[in-house]
């Protein structure tokens, strides 16, 4: 599977849904740092960026904007993310899926601004070619594609 823009050109890439994504801290963090309210405010924060999706892409209406988050650190895992922002490091990107969970429980908390919300991304199955697809794979995909879609 393949999230945001496949890499690879030789690959089949077929749509499986999206991933939703929200801004998370833990509350710790947020009760030293009042939330940011504007796509510009977290500039003044202390921002777990990722290798793998950089920069954050945010819709604005009917515009896209990218925010380049920089910090000492920077991680090549949503794993790392979310174990950094759940010791508080500070804000993180994060999927629904990592996060449901722990936002229920009240140990994480989304982070709402008023101009912006983070762009949804593409999550794609990925294979080599569309002849002789294995059965199991064909299964996979639409069983995905049922909880993605």
């Amino acid at each position: 599977m393949g999230v945001g823009k496949p890499r690879d050109s030789c690959l089949v890439a077929t749509a499986l849904g999206s991933k939703r994504r929200m801004r998370r801290d833990e509350p710790s963090y947020l009760a030293k740092h009042p939330a940011p309210r504007v796509l510009s405010d977290p500039a003044q924060y202390q921002c777990i960026p990722t290798t793998e999706l950089q920069p954050w892409t945010f819709q604005t209406g009917q515009k896209e904007r990218t925010l380049r988050v920089t910090d000492r650190r920077t991680v090549n895992s949503f794993e790392s993310i979310h174990d950094a922002s759940m010791a508080g490091a500070g804000i993180a990107l994060l999927s629904s899926w990592y996060t449901a969970e722990y936002l229920q429980s009240g140990r994480l908390v989304a982070i709402a601004l008023k101009d912006a919300q983070p762009k949804e991304l593409a999550v794609r199955a990925m294979y080599p070619t569309r002849r002789q697809v294995l059965p199991k794979v064909r299964m996979f995909v639409e069983a995905m594609r049922g909880v993605l879609g």
